[in-house]
């Protein structure tokens, strides 16, 4: 292959130890010229793999919807939209960059690229428009849009690792994007890597990782409530699932940061699981018999139970070290339900109803979490001072 360099000025800069490049780039270089590429996830790919951590990406394709808003956005704004925000770029090796001396400190120069070669730019944020422009020009031609500038930014030297945690990162942060197949990889790198578990440690991201895991043993836990109950990711949807294993992970937050659970290993924290949401199915049959008309096994019900475990696990310690399912069930049965709301019977979560369905936010969540642990019975504890 005949080798093709691109050249392009930008100013040099660091930050938290790595070099960046800030630059406009002509959409051409995009669209013909191929010069950056997503990582996408490969379902293909089998962990028994010796390279499956280096060949396995972590976005998803891009997302026909979106590129049409984008496209359609570009074309309404007569092929000279506003896109002020950068497109973040990542090199895995080291780049070719010249410096052009000048009496200016703003240390600028040339970055040569070489797309033919075996060290790529990876689009870590920003695949959309990229790919909204590409769609727009496949549909009209209009030359004109290949030389459009997009700003973006360039980080070199990036591992993979840390490339997959910067995605996760923006992405869980500040956007709706959904993140269940970086946290994957993200979970499988630790697990092959320990200073990967250390790392995400340190940035306070270890109960996702841990909720990674625990959420795909619950649903292939046999005899839990949610064996085959949640969509994995890229899984082609079951009959029988009725949450994502995204949400899933995300309300275990609770559990995972609050009470003693926070540090227990986690088929342990799997087990105690599967033991407070049999607990549950025990009170209400119905409502997980017919988990599809009934909310308890989606969105309200996995953030609000989880809301309320920490304090629900406590009372089962009180009352014995041996936290079973049936320890837990007494703790449930033992709720106030003097007001006449019975929070633990399957009339409140169907659907369409006059009881769960009337919570649909966060914020509503977590009012329902506090009314429930209001009517628990109080845990009591001998302090000595």
């Amino acid at each position: 292959m005949v080798s093709k360099t691109l050249t392009i000025p930008c100013l040099c800069s660091s930050q938290g130890g790595k070099t960046i490049y800030q630059a406009s780039v002509p959409v051409r270089m995009f669209i013909k010229d191929k010069i950056a590429e997503v990582d996408v996830w490969n379902p293909e790919l089998k962990k028994d793999d010796d390279k499956y951590f280096a060949r396995q990406g972590y976005q998803r394709s891009p997302q026909r919807s979106r590129l049409q808003k984008v496209a359609k956005y570009i074309r309404d704004q007569g092929g000279k939209p506003l896109f002020p925000n950068t497109i973040l770029l990542c090199s895995r090796g080291e780049l070719d960059f010249v410096h052009i001396e000048s009496e200016s400190d703003t240390p600028f120069g040339y970055l040569h690229l070489d797309i033919t070669g075996e060290n790529p730019l990876w689009i870590v944020d920003g695949q959309h428009r990229v790919y909204g422009f590409e769609m727009e020009y496949e549909k009209n031609r209009n030359q004109t849009l290949l030389d459009y500038e997009l700003l973006v930014v360039i980080v070199e030297e990036m591992t993979k690792y840390e490339e997959v945690f910067q995605f996760y990162t923006i992405n869980t942060t500040a956007k709706g994007i959904r993140t269940d197949l970086s946290a994957e990889l993200l979970l499988g790198m630790a697990e092959q890597n320990p200073q990967v578990a250390k790392d995400a440690v340190g940035k306070g991201q270890k109960w996702r990782l841990r909720a990674t895991d625990i959420t795909r043993k619950m649903m292939e836990e046999e005899g839990s409530p949610w064996f085959n109950r949640i969509k994995l990711p890229n899984q082609s949807r079951s009959t029988l699932a009725v949450a994502s294993a995204t949400s899933f992970s995300a309300s275990l937050k609770p559990v995972l940061t609050g009470g003693f659970t926070a540090e227990m290993d986690n088929d342990k924290v799997v087990k105690l699981l599967k033991s407070y949401w049999c607990a549950l199915e025990e009170l209400m049959p119905e409502a997980f018999a017919d988990a599809k008309n009934h909310s308890i096994q989606k969105t309200p019900g996995m953030y609000v139970m989880h809301l309320i475990a920490p304090r629900v696990f406590e009372l089962a310690r009180a009352k014995s070290n041996k936290l079973s399912m049936e320890v837990i069930e007494s703790v449930l049965e033992g709720f106030d339900d003097s007001d006449g709301e019975d929070y633990f019977d399957s009339s409140f979560w169907e659907s369409g109803g006059d009881g769960a369905s009337n919570y649909n936010s966060m914020g509503a969540f977590r009012q329902l979490a506090d009314a429930i642990k209001e009517r628990l019975p109080e845990v009591s504890v001998e302090i000595i001072v």
